[in-house]
């Protein structure tokens, strides 16, 4: 379970373990940090979804100059304003003098509909080491259990999002940081780390236990099958919320009560309550699915706005004249690794989703690392 939901924290494990799988995941590390630092480096221009994606805060204004739009100014304002509502940092007249420093940096990304998003991450590297860093989430099989029983038992289904996640809980690390022009009211002022932020090393365990208070304080509790599927007894029947990250699914009775009182604490995004992770919930003669029809389907627009050529249809799940067996081609330039791990986590993501029938193809994947080939079956849509 550390293994897939921390898979950094399971590497550092490996570090200091012994036997043959410690040195098969000592060498995957190396590989990942290797690849990792060469991709930093790159100088080269990225661009996503025909915009220009900037590395630092003041590339990202010298985008805007040039595009005579604040489309990156708006962005990196409304993150650091979301800085000061929920207090993530304390002002110092001086540095203390057992915090450490972090760095903190601006990260950028464009969504799917062109939405152009600033978030604000640290460094943690430069934090000790805790033992109380893990934070898990609920497996998808046990999901799908939950959505049936909550068929079984007439209880109502709802999807919440709890938006900033990070920002909500108090953070128990010693540190501060500077920040440079750019950043607003924040810049050239010692700020202490009150709050959670995303990069610190313990950010994810304390937003786990800051949720799981709020859980246990409305009579849930966690499941022994899942620790991430929490219950509470009923009159005749359990009622239920599937806890992934800050993605949550509530089966109940009436879920309205439940969600008025987490909005007291956590600020809400309610979704639509047919999808999850991406994922489409239907009914078919009174039986709960969860399929990967949209996610497909956005995946698809993805790649073909991305590299600019349109998916072809196919009848079998293998082109008919691909032969990975005799791929002898080089091994990818770090600029397009991100590009081979994107198809990768998506094809995963299908499967998780419950593609079981793609997965008979995965292993191809990996004993043919040197090219990984992805074709998206459009026929499976309408299954």
């Amino acid at each position: 379970m550390v293994k897939r939901t921390d898979p950094s924290a399971f590497a550092d494990y490996a570090i200091t373990a012994h036997g043959s799988w410690a040195n098969h995941y000592r060498k995957k590390r190396r590989q990942y940090l290797l690849t990792l630092g060469q991709i930093l480096k790159s100088s080269t221009v990225v661009y996503k979804y025909g915009f220009r994606l900037p590395r630092t805060v003041k590339e990202a204004f010298e985008i805007d100059i040039s595009n005579d739009n604040s489309l990156w100014s708006h962005a990196i304002a409304k993150e650091i304003s979301k800085m000061e509502k929920f207090e993530v940092f304390k002002t110092s007249d001086s540095i203390p003098v057992d915090h450490s420093r972090l760095r903190c940096i601006m990260v950028f990304d464009i969504k799917l509909d062109g939405t152009h998003k600033a978030r604000l991450v640290a460094d943690g590297s430069g934090t000790p080491l805790y033992e109380d860093v893990y934070s898990s989430f609920v497996a998808p099989e046990h999901v799908s259990l939950a959505m049936l029983v909550a068929t079984i038992n007439n209880l109502e289904q709802d999807m919440i999002d709890l938006e900033n996640a990070y920002l909500h809980a108090l953070t128990k690390e010693l540190a501060y940081t500077i920040l440079p022009d750019g950043y607003g009211d924040l810049r050239g002022k010692v700020l202490i780390f009150h709050k959670t932020l995303y990069g610190v090393r313990t950010s994810g365990a304390l937003f786990l236990e800051e949720l799981s208070s709020a859980l246990l304080s409305l009579g849930f509790h966690p499941s022994r099958a899942d620790p991430d599927l929490w219950f509470r007894v009923g009159v005749g029947f359990y009622e239920y919320i599937a806890r992934y990250v800050d993605d949550l699914m509530i089966f109940a009775k009436t879920t309205h009560d439940i969600i008025t009182t987490l909005q007291n604490k956590f600020s809400i995004h309610t979704g639509p309550s047919n999808v999850f992770l991406g994922g489409d919930k239907s009914y078919h003669d009174g039986c709960p699915f969860l399929s990967a029809k949209t996610y497909i389907t956005n995946t698809c627009k993805k790649i073909e706005t991305t590299h600019q050529f349109e998916l072809h249809h196919y009848d079998t799940p293998i082109a008919t004249d691909d032969h990975p067996e005799l791929d002898d081609t080089e091994l990818l330039k770090p600029k397009l690794h991100s590009i081979n791990r994107f198809l990768v986590g998506a094809d995963q993501w299908i499967i998780t989703l419950g593609r079981l029938d793609i997965k008979l193809l995965f292993p191809i994947f990996f004993k043919h690392r040197r090219k990984v080939t992805l074709i998206i079956l459009y026929e499976f849509l309408d299954i």
